[in-house]
């Protein structure tokens, strides 16, 4: 009998400890799916003493059905001597964990239909001018267009300035619509990646 009841306590005991640490998984998680805090509805800003980092997800939304994702941004460097960006510098990464780079010039012209119209359908622009006005903006376009043909693949982002683009990627396996993304920017400059989780509604 004594038997029986320590079998019954050690089982009891084994299920209070559970009980104790199953939810620090969930919270966790929990934790690693929220997003960042949006400017209005659709755009979403990573805020930090380096770098501040806008995406507009209203391009991505309209486009939810093409065989690109376009992604309006705006990033201002505050902190830092300034940062040297290319392409590769951004990676789009779904809720799978997959990885999308950004297309060049020549995918984005094989897609056809793309480039100006969604710089026009972009909402972040005019925001990101008030909020970037103490600092000077210089021109990017990763994304060459009709209107602004020149590609730059390369640019160097001083302190106290900021760009505006739409980035292109390969339309994510598991869609746009309804989903959640991370876009990860990565330098020679900074130590460690700057990430903005996003939703398209």
């Amino acid at each position: 009998m004594k038997s029986r009841r320590l079998v019954f306590l050690a089982a009891g005991l084994s299920l209070l400890a559970l009980a104790c640490v199953s939810p620090a998984p969930r919270r966790a998680a929990q934790a690693s799916m929220s997003l960042n805090p949006t400017l209005f509805r659709g755009s979403f800003i990573e805020e930090g003493d380096l770098l501040s980092l806008i995406v507009g997800t209203r391009v991505a939304k309209h486009r939810a059905k093409g065989a690109l994702m376009p992604l309006e941004i705006a990033l201002a460097v505050k902190g830092l001597g300034g940062l040297t960006l290319t392409r590769e510098s951004f990676t789009l990464v779904d809720e799978q964990g997959v990885r999308y780079p950004v297309v060049g010039p020549d995918e984005l012209r094989r897609a056809r239909g793309y480039g100006d119209p969604d710089r026009r359908l972009g909402d972040i622009l005019d925001p990101a001018r008030t909020r970037f006005s103490p600092y000077s903006r210089i021109r990017s376009n990763f994304s060459p267009g009709f209107r602004d043909s020149l590609d730059l693949p390369r640019l160097y982002l001083p302190r106290a300035n900021w760009i505006h683009d739409v980035l292109y990627f390969p339309r994510p396996e598991g869609g746009v619509r309804g989903k959640s993304f991370e876009l990860h920017l990565v330098t020679p400059e900074l130590n460690d990646p700057i990430l903005i989780k996003f939703k398209v509604d």
